[in-house]
């Protein structure tokens, strides 16, 4: 199993060896991972990878998930610390 993690580790850091410029790697980026490849890394934790849509996504006016009523109702709790840790998705880029 350790082999298998060191495997998914190793195709993870060099496939994205342009990212050391940048510091990121999005979906439809050379260096981010193939969905086998992600499928197989979450195979080998258990299924605990997350994949889910930034919570600020309503408030994108050219995302499908574009509400404005749902926007206005939420940004309050964007500073809201609880209400962050209580909801997956607003951990993306949380306040350091």
């Amino acid at each position: 199993m350790l082999s298998v993690h060191r495997g998914i580790f190793a195709v993870l850091v060099f496939s994205s060896l342009p990212v050391a410029i940048s510091g990121k790697c999005l979906v439809g980026q050379r260096c981010f991972p193939s969905a086998s490849e992600l499928a197989a890394f979450n195979t080998s934790i258990g299924g605990r990878l997350f994949a889910e849509r930034p919570i600020g996504a309503v408030c994108y006016a050219k995302d499908k998930a574009f509400n404005e009523e749902e926007c206005y109702n939420e940004l309050p709790n964007f500073f809201d610390d609880l209400w962050i840790s209580d909801h997956f998705p607003a951990y993306v880029g949380t306040r350091s």
